[in-house]
């Protein structure tokens, strides 16, 4: 018996598989303003000013990881599956 997927179920899959490995310990601007309380333009200004850490580039993106932000005394608390 075969399972017939649709695309829109191989895309969701493929979304949650993306998240998880070693590139789950990096955030975008988005992210870190949700983190942070601060707008992600104000965060894009304070690295430019060098009173907020430089982004690293992953697969051609800017995103920070998890232990740049915490060396700067951002602290971060990793959800937990529900």
């Amino acid at each position: 018996m075969s399972i017939d997927t649709t695309t829109a179920d191989r895309t969701d899959n493929a979304r949650r598989t993306r998240k998880s490995g070693p590139q789950q310990h990096y955030f975008s601007a988005v992210d870190v303003a949700r983190i942070t309380g601060l707008h992600h333009s104000t965060i894009r200004r304070k690295v430019r000013q060098g009173g907020f850490p430089r982004p690293r580039i992953v697969l051609g993106q800017k995103r920070w990881h998890i232990s740049d932000l915490q060396a700067a005394g951002i602290e971060y608390i990793e959800p937990t599956a529900a």
